[in-house]
């Protein structure tokens, strides 16, 4: 015991740097700035000499970056900083970074700073999620997360907004999937410690690569099917505008209206018809590009995704599924790298 004590009135901020420092309702920027590098330095470890400079140079740089981020993309936010889970995982993070200077671990774990600043006091599934996902990332190389990010991608996304061919190879393939494909890591060490610090584990499953690309779009993949091949099979639904369509690669040929095979029970119940689902999924499935026709596809349009495709095929990349703590690392990164705006509630609901 130090025998201090303080005391504040209404809208003050109190500081006590020989224990635990709390933020009181009320604390401006500033203060809140302060106070997060005084947790820093009140609880890091004694270094001496330029490495005691360094740390604090980067605790500072990781902190204010954070709060600028906070305040673009989440200002109500800022209170949070009175919570003492919230500053603990503030420490985290600026232990984390003042020991590494990584300036893609620096962007990753700000961007789940600001997720788990919104999160206020909530103990939620996604707080703790974002509690361990900030310890986990630094335990990670760049090129980890990016495998991450691209599992993230191509297992738990879904295209939309891109009713083309083009329009899916321009912002699905080009924005997305070719800036987190390079430098992907192939050897067997890499995905084993994706799973030693929580983030996946390694499935038995492993689709080829243009049979995932395929499944998430399968209207933009198909050739189509005649008339004639489906009048018995849809029936009187062959008729119906809200259910068929030219299809987009051969206009002589058609092709059901949606594009993704989640959709289809929601569509059957608004056609009148939810007994007909399984048909609907079967017609979905006709008229398929291969899985080689896909991969082929992809590398004419965008040649820098050989090296992506390379990768997911002679690596563990193919078997990785995601916990919770790799969905939020993955989400993170695939922001960090794309400027994608989609919120973590999207995969991780409380």
């Amino acid at each position: 015991m130090t025998g201090q004590s303080q005391a504040g009135g209404h809208g003050s901020t109190n500081v006590q740097a020989a224990g635990d420092v709390v933020v009181h309702a009320g604390a401006s920027l500033e203060e809140v700035r302060q106070i997060a590098l005084d947790v820093f330095h009140a609880n890091f470890l004694e270094l001496r000499g330029h490495a005691e400079q360094v740390a604090g140079e980067r605790a500072e740089r990781i902190t204010n970056a954070f709060l600028v981020a906070l305040q673009q993309r989440a200002p109500q936010a800022l209170e949070s900083a009175s919570n003492p889970d919230m500053q603990r995982a503030l420490f985290s993070a600026q232990r984390e970074y003042a020991c590494s200077g990584d300036e893609d671990l620096e962007t990753v774990l700000v961007d789940l700073l600001v997720d788990r600043a919104g999160e206020g006091s909530s103990r939620g599934v996604r707080t703790i999620v974002l509690n361990e996902a900030i310890n986990a990332a630094p335990k990670l190389t760049s090129h980890q997360r990016r495998a991450i990010a691209v599992c993230f991608l191509m297992r738990y996304t879904r295209p939309h907004g891109q009713g083309t061919v083009d329009a899916f190879y321009e912002h699905f393939v080009r924005d997305n999937l070719v800036p987190l494909g390079r430098g992907l890591p192939t050897s067997d060490t890499d995905y084993q410690h994706i799973e030693y610090v929580g983030a996946g584990s390694m499935s038995l499953l492993s689709p080829e690569f243009g049979d995932a690309l395929v499944g998430k779009a399968r209207g933009l993949f198909t050739r189509g099917f005649t008339r004639q091949e489906t009048s018995e099979i849809l029936g009187e639904l062959l008729d119906d505008p809200r259910v068929v369509m030219p299809c987009l690669r051969d206009e002589a040929r058609l092709q059901l209206q949606v594009v993704h095979r989640d959709d289809i029970p929601a569509w059957a119940e608004s056609l009148g018809c939810p007994d007909r689902e399984q048909t609907l999924r079967n017609v979905l499935d006709m008229g398929l590009l291969s899985s080689e026709e896909a991969q082929r596809e992809m590398v004419e349009r965008e040649p820098a995704t050989r090296e992506l495709i390379d990768a997911w095929q002679s690596s563990s990349l193919h078997n990785l599924r995601l916990t919770t703590v790799g969905l939020a690392i993955g989400h993170g990164y695939w922001r960090r790298v794309t400027g994608g705006d989609s919120p973590l509630n999207v995969w991780l609901s409380d």
